[in-house]
């Protein structure tokens, strides 16, 4: 992760730290505020952040954002009742994204809808961790409160001719085990440390910040 042009380092901790979520489901769990990984072009390395995570946790990857609610409320439905992997990417979103399904998902753990191609209603559950990657996106509606952003800019006019020292995407593939035995060696120590969580919001989103920022905080 080195090599990725964060722009803070709390953009670095908020990317290692959402990736914490899937391990934590029963310790912490959903709602989780959707991450958003932006950039200020194309070809910065979103969407190879979003493809390393679901090498780590495995995932749905969708290439575009519905735009209509009712498709959005479908496509959710969709992912959450057909496929049980924990990370839900949708990639390469721009401008003003509004999607009040969207933005009920992310507060709701169980929400009702329409399964697609039929007339039934069905229940879901949404325990995933969704992700955005934007090229200089703006959030509208109830989505602003309901993200958290993790933010690289390379500043060069061409990002996209960028040479890495390896493929990081097939890294992670090939150190899966590894990775994750540190992800979940992170979490012992905070276990023996008693658990410790410090609550700093009363929304949905409290504990679970608490839970990764105490472990986040321990390492």
């Amino acid at each position: 992760l080195s090599t990725f042009p964060w722009v803070t380092e709390h953009d670095q901790a908020t990317y290692l730290g959402t990736a914490l979520l899937p391990l934590l489901r029963h310790v912490a769990p959903p709602p989780y505020r959707m991450l958003v990984i932006g950039a200020p072009s194309p070809g910065a390395g979103k969407t190879l952040l979003a493809q390393m995570r679901i090498a780590l946790h495995d995932g749905v990857f969708r290439g575009e954002l519905p735009h209509d609610e009712q498709e959005m409320g479908k496509s959710l439905t969709g992912i959450f009742t057909l496929t049980t992997a924990p990370i839900v990417v949708f990639d390469n979103v721009a401008g003003v994204v509004k999607s009040s399904k969207l933005a009920a998902s992310l507060t709701n753990v169980k929400s009702s809808d329409r399964v697609l191609g039929t007339t039934n209603e069905t229940t879901v559950v949404n325990d995933r961790q969704l992700i955005l990657t934007a090229n200089n996106a703006r959030l509208g509606g109830d989505l602003a409160r309901r993200v958290t952003w993790s933010t690289i800019d390379p500043k060069v006019p061409h990002p996209e001719t960028r040479k890495f020292g390896r493929n990081a995407e097939r890294y992670v593939r090939e150190h899966r085990s590894e990775l994750l035995a540190a992800l979940l060696l992170w979490i012992q120590v905070w276990v023996e440390a008693g658990q410790p969580v410090e609550v700093e919001s009363s929304d949905s989103y409290g504990y679970s910040a608490g839970v990764v920022r105490a472990i986040l905080a321990g390492v």
